[in-house]
């Protein structure tokens, strides 16, 4: 409702159902972008549009920090053992796992 954005990410698994092109909130995984960047801050601040930053700086950086660390993510999620393998080795980052994709990919964060 205002200025600030958020760059929501969500996998959708395939096994588990049949939509075409989900929206966001029906994927079985979900999480914010700033949670795969090692700057949060900054990514957070880029996406805050209430903030004074150069809109080619803006442009530049988000471009890169989707580049350096979103794609490669959302390609490594495509192959199920990388994607089980990810979500055992994460701790602390809030990621929503939708009920049935737990049992489907043995998450054991059971969080």
């Amino acid at each position: 409702w205002g200025r600030r954005f958020y760059l929501n990410l969500g996998i959708y698994l395939r096994e588990l159902g049949d939509r075409e092109r989900p929206c966001e909130y029906h994927c079985h995984l979900r999480l914010r972008a700033p949670e795969l960047v090692p700057d949060r801050g900054r990514l957070e601040a880029l996406l805050d549009f209430e903030r004074r930053v150069a809109e080619e700086e803006r442009l530049r950086e988000l471009a890169a920090l989707v580049e350096r660390w979103v794609v490669p993510w959302l390609q490594a999620m495509s192959d199920p053992a990388a994607m089980r393998a990810w979500l055992d080795a994460q701790r602390g980052i809030a990621v929503l796992i939708a009920p049935e994709a737990r049992g489907l990919l043995g998450d054991g964060r059971r969080s």
